[in-house]
């Protein structure tokens, strides 16, 4: 492997990266004095990769849902039961699947090289054939009507449904029942192909760990088959206009209190470092204006149309950006339209400047106390890595923003013409 090392002078951290001749990347973050340990094998292939090109320039189209169906095949072994052989090294297996991305982990305070072996081999080794895949479409169609059923899953999806029409964020990560049922071993073995190659995938390390015994644990896990599978699939994304699908969107549910969720939307295009900073100067923005310890958080909790469920949230990567505010209401309508009150508040007025300090501060403090949590340094890391980003440049870009940039970015991000409302309130149906 070819082995470079990086330093980052503003925390004082130092990541060693090795280079496979295949393109496969091994990131070693070394922490002294910590005894668990955690790794990550990571693929660039989430739910929204269901269009995608190969390397002649072919489009290829597949159901939705494989991604999610992938991660549930490939912890399926010919022999044995993947967590029990983790278990029996001590360590803790788990994974997930993304929009943007799918990994496998563990953490484990002994038997780590053994365990990363067993990571390595395992992820490069599914098991797919024509019944299991029927077996499992089973499973994933439960797992899908359980979540039709859940009212917080129903108003997060209906407003990325309302926000995007042809964007494949708006479908769910597990695909639908018709799309499940289309899936073949073909299919699966294709995309497990293309997207589990080793110039889209990385290997994430953090602990109190040897980095060259990584890389040679890692280098000699890895398949010949793995190691000649050269792909790097880019995505295919739909034409997707300025402008919202649907401005309202209203469902009925069994619930106590109405759920809502009026949520931004924005298709402009930034390279990864500029996405990056707007990023942390909406998350700046948000705090200002809807955090706990504003005043228009303070006024709607004592009015009683908030309450401790009321949250922001701002998601983004090179395909899609959007802001969402949510929680539970008994006046959905009405609060809407304060929180746009208060919007156009701060394009005339201003944010307070000293609040925009406070809250700068505040986020400096949290990210360098993030490093004593290895697990939140890993999910950092691969998070972000994954959208072409470097999260340890953060206080950085933080340094960068002034109050400036960050009222110049809330206005053009919170524009109400790009605004969607999505709520679920009760069907009216009483017990007694």
């Amino acid at each position: 492997m070819r082995i470079k090392h990086k330093y980052y002078k503003s925390i004082d951290e130092k990541i060693i990266i090795g280079e496979h001749s295949s393109g496969l990347k091994v990131f070693v973050l070394p922490k002294k004095d910590f005894r668990k340990k955690h790794a990550y094998f990571m693929t660039k292939y989430g739910s929204i990769y269901n269009e995608f090109i190969d390397n002649t320039g072919k489009i290829i189209k597949k159901p939705e849902g494989i991604a999610h169906f992938l991660e549930h095949k490939i912890f399926e072994e010919h022999e044995g039961n993947i967590f029990e052989k983790f278990a029996l090294l001590g360590a803790r297996v788990n994974a997930f699947t993304k929009f943007d991305a799918t990994a496998y982990n563990f953490s484990t305070v002994d038997n780590f090289y053994e365990s990363l072996k067993l990571l390595i081999d395992f992820v490069q080794s599914p098991h797919i054939t024509d019944e299991n895949v029927e077996k499992e479409k089973g499973i994933i169609e439960q797992e899908i009507k359980m979540y039709l059923d859940n009212p917080d899953w129903k108003v997060y999806f209906n407003a990325l449904k309302a926000m995007y029409k042809n964007n494949p964020v708006r479908e769910d990560i597990a695909g639908s029942v018709e799309s499940i049922n289309k899936i073949t071993k073909d299919d699966l073995l294709d995309c497990y192909k293309y997207f589990y190659s080793p110039r889209n995938m990385i290997v994430f390390v953090i602990g109190d760990v040897n980095y060259q015994q990584v890389f040679d644990t890692v280098e000699s896990s890895l398949s010949k088959e793995f190691i000649e599978r050269d792909y790097e699939p880019k995505l295919v994304m739909g034409d997707e206009k300025s402008e919202v699908n649907q401005k309202h969107i209203r469902e009925k549910n069994d619930v106590s209190q109405p759920k809502f969720i009026y949520a931004f939307k924005e298709v402009k295009k930034y390279e990864s470092e500029e996405l990056f900073k707007r990023a942390i100067a909406i998350k700046i923005a948000l705090i200002a204006l809807f955090g706990n310890s504003s005043p228009l958080y303070k006024e709607l909790y004592e009015l009683g149309w908030i309450d401790e469920s009321f949250s922001t949230e701002h998601s983004f990567n090179e395909f899609f950006i959007h802001t969402i505010i949510g929680g539970e209401s008994d006046y959905p309508d009405e609060l809407y339209e304060r929180v746009i009150q208060e919007i156009d508040k701060v394009k005339e007025k201003g944010f307070n400047k000293k609040d925009l300090i406070r809250i700068k501060r505040k986020f400096t403090g949290r990210y360098i106390s993030s490093f004593n949590s290895l697990q939140a340094i890993a999910s950092l890391f691969t998070n972000y890595y994954i959208k072409g980003m470097d999260c340890f440049k953060y206080l950085d870009l933080l340094e960068e923003i002034t109050y400036e940039y960050i009222l110049e970015v809330f206005n053009s991000h919170f524009n109400e013409k790009y605004a969607v409302v999505s709520i679920v309130e009760s069907d009216g149906d009483e017990i007694g």
